[in-house]
């Protein structure tokens, strides 16, 4: 079973990591974890090149139908919002029209813009070009998940630009391939969950 990770969660969650690949092991099936920029799992997915992804958006199977939700949530909730730097938040709460940047190949923006109707401007490779785009005033908002800007750290420069929130949940997607496994998964899952396995833990 090959299963993409985005390299945040590679480098930030290997306790997920490790539990899914113990997950897999429990149901008989040995993992292949590849740590993947978020564009090039998501392609390699939609290509059938890997078989899973590690942790997604729970509306991720809206924008890809061959995608199977293990349907028991790792994390419960999640906030995909407006981020600007915490010195341009006075500036940017003045503009009328903002430029906004999101990462390429993560669904959570994609989800967020479609809900809020925010056009977003261009996407960047990763958080950290996306961050320098920022730092040079050439772009004013990044949308992200509230769990990627704690596992970054970047909370302590990053802010929310307003209230608007869309709440979501995260999952292990498979796919339709591999639907034969998803009634041994959800199970082995719940345990996992029962058990405390997927608490966050924040790489220092």
């Amino acid at each position: 079973m090959r299963i993409a990770y985005t390299h945040l969660v590679a480098s930030r969650g290997q306790f997920y990591v490790e539990e899914l690949k113990d997950i897999y092991e429990r149901i008989g099936i040995s993992v292949e974890s590849l740590n993947l920029p978020s564009p090039r799992g998501i392609y390699y997915f939609e290509t059938n090149r890997v078989d899973a992804l590690g942790i997604r958006i729970g509306s991720y199977d809206k924008f890809n139908p061959d995608a199977i939700k293990v349907n028991v949530p790792i994390f419960d909730k999640v906030g995909i919002r407006e981020w600007v730097l915490k010195e341009d938040l006075e500036r940017v709460s003045k503009n009328k029209k903002n430029f906004v940047v999101s990462i390429r190949g993560d669904i959570a923006p994609k989800a967020y813009s479609k809900r809020m109707k925010i056009k977003v401007n261009h996407y960047s490779l990763d958080i950290q070009t996306a961050l320098q785009m920022l730092k040079k005033k050439r772009a004013d908002v990044l949308i992200l998940t509230d769990i990627a800007v704690k596992v970054s750290g970047l909370y302590k420069i990053l802010v929310p630009l307003n209230d608007r929130v869309l709440q979501d949940k995260l999952y292990h997607f498979i796919h339709k391939s591999k639907a034969h496994l998803l009634s041994q998964l959800e199970i082995e899952f719940r345990k996992s969950k029962k058990e405390g396995k997927f608490s966050l833990e924040v790489k220092k």
